[in-house]
């Protein structure tokens, strides 16, 4: 396993603001939702090239500018962590991050691992985003301190059809699959990641397993897992 940090600030400019209640409708509707996490939204505004966070707990909302104006990223991560939020945005072989501790974008470069799956996001687990890479299936990590990336020592479990990972939010990371039997999800399982290995914790019961397969059949491109 090889780490490929290859860091450099981008120092950006940010203020807590009070979200306006009275934006029109118009306005409203030029914003793009892109993601949310507990009581916190991720809104993007392609005019004005900013994301803006809005607290619907605290009534407080976060305009950040894009890393770069010429920002068409293939994927973004929001998760809550124990000191505000972070926001993750892959573009190509390069990680843009942003910490609301310290309100500064930063890049990292990687390479050697296939996309991750575009529409969902990474899950925050021990100090780290952790993906799953399309088919062959790989589980890898991204570092929120060092920036680097790697692919996770465990091994999968075999004949899987499609891949996603959950956390509980206590420490705690599940893989959820579908088994394969003649190309086709024949079970779907859960395991817990217990540092060294993926331990199968349980099966979906036949009947609703096969209720999923008739309406996902092979397209498993949309199913989310919460």
């Amino acid at each position: 396993m090889t780490s490929f940090p290859s860091p450099f600030p981008i120092l950006v400019s940010s203020a807590f603001l009070k979200p306006s209640l009275s934006l029109s409708l118009h306005s409203f509707y030029s914003f793009t939702s892109l993601s949310s996490f507990d009581a916190l939204f991720c809104l993007s505004h392609s005019a004005s090239f900013t994301f803006h966070v809005f607290n619907l707990f605290s009534k407080t909302s976060r305009t950040i500018p894009y890393p770069t104006h010429a920002l068409h990223f293939d994927h973004l991560t929001f998760v809550a962590t124990l000191y505000g939020y972070v926001i993750c945005v892959s573009i190509s072989n390069s990680s843009f991050l942003y910490h609301s501790k310290a309100p500064a974008w930063s890049c990292f470069h990687f390479h050697g691992f296939g996309p991750v799956l575009n529409h969902q996001q990474g899950v925050l687990f021990n100090g780290g985003l952790y993906f799953a890479t399309l088919e062959s299936f790989l589980v890898v990590v991204f570092d929120l301190e060092s920036g680097g990336w790697e692919g996770l020592h465990a091994r999968l479990p075999g004949q899987l059809t499609f891949v996603r990972l959950v956390s509980d939010g206590e420490g705690k990371l599940y893989l959820v699959g579908g088994v394969e039997s003649n190309v086709i999800s024949r079970n779907i399982n859960v395991w817990e990641f217990d540092g060294n290995w993926w331990v199968e914790m349980q099966s979906l019961r036949d009947f609703i397993c096969r209720k999923f397969v008739s309406v996902c059949y092979h397209n498993y491109e949309h199913v989310y897992c919460f």
